[in-house]
C-alpha cells in the first residue's frame, strides 16, 4: 500500500490502489477489481486521476531512493577496489605472492585469474575493433640480409650509441645496491602509508617520473655542449 495519501479515495478505491502496488497480484485480478466498482464514469476517472498522482509521488520517491543507493553502491565500490588494489601492492612488494591464513588463502593470478583464450581463427576474420594497432616493428632478418649485400654498414647498424648513462656495466654492485634501494623506497610511498595509489596512478607517476629524468638529461646535454663550445 503507497505511504502517500495526497487525495481522499471511496473505499471500492482503496482495494484497488492497495492492487496496484502489490506486485505479486497479477493483471487480470486488477482487471476484474476495475470492473466491479459501480460508479458513475466521471467519479470514476477523477479518482483513477487520484490514483495516478500519488503513484506520481511513489514513483519519484523511489527514483530518488534508487540515486541514492545507486550512489553509495559506486562509492563502496571503489573503496572495495583501492583495497584490493593496496594488498595486492604490498603483496608484491613484499614478495608475498601466495600464502594462506587461517581463514584465507591469497595469491595474485596472471591474467586476472580468468581462462586461457586461445583464438583458432584466421586474423583477417576478427573486426578491427577487437584488435591491437601497433606500431611497425623492425624486421631483424631482412635488415640483416640488406647489411650482408652492403659490405662495411653491420658495425655501424649493430652498434649501438656510446651513451655513459645507459652503461650498467659501470655502475659497481654497491652503487647498483644503492639504486635498488631508492626504487625500493619509491614504490613503498605510492602503495603504502596515507598515500595508496592504485597501480594506473602509479604508472602515471612513472611517467612524470621519466619525463623529469628525460628534461634533466636535455639540459645536461645542452649545458656539456656550452662548455665544449667555449672550449
Amino acid at each position: 500500500m503507497s505511504g502517500f495519501k495526497l487525495y481522499e479515495i471511496s473505499e471500492e478505491l482503496m482495494t484497488l490502489e492497495d492492487m496496484l502496488y502489490d506486485d505479486t497480484v497479477d493483471q487480470e485480478t486488477v482487471q476484474d477489481t476495475l470492473e466491479m466498482i459501480n460508479m458513475d464514469f466521471e467519479d470514476k476517472a477523477d479518482n483513477y486521476a487520484k490514483i495516478i498522482r500519488t503513484m506520481d509521488a511513489s514513483i519519484k520517491a523511489l527514483k530518488d531512493e534508487e540515486q541514492r543507493l545507486s550512489g553509495r553502491r559506486k562509492a563502496l565500490e571503489e573503496r572495495q577496489k583501492w583495497l584490493k588494489d593496496t594488498l595486492e601492492a604490498n603483496m608484491r612488494y613484499t614478495g608475498k605472492m601466495k600464502f594462506k591464513t587461517p581463514l584465507f588463502s591469497f595469491s595474485i593470478q596472471k591474467n586476472g585469474g580468468l581462462e586461457p583464450l586461445v583464438i583458432t581463427g584466421e586474423l583477417e576474420d576478427i573486426p578491427g575493433r577487437y584488435l591491437i594497432q601497433q606500431p611497425p616493428i623492425p624486421d631483424n632478418m631482412k635488415i640483416r640480409k640488406l647489411l650482408e649485400e652492403q659490405p662495411g654498414t653491420s658495425g655501424a647498424a649493430r652498434r649501438k650509441p656510446e651513451d655513459p648513462l645507459m652503461d650498467r656495466e659501470s655502475i659497481g654492485p654497491f652503487r647498483m645496491q644503492l639504486l635498488m634501494e631508492v626504487a625500493a623506497k619509491a614504490v613503498k610511498i605510492m602503495t603504502t602509508g596515507v598515500w595508496h595509489l592504485s597501480f594506473d596512478e602509479m604508472d602515471i607517476v612513472l611517467e612524470y617520473i621519466r619525463y623529469g629524468i628525460d628534461a634533466y638529461k636535455r639540459k645536461y646535454e645542452e649545458g656539456n655542449d656550452d662548455v665544449s663550445e667555449n672550449r
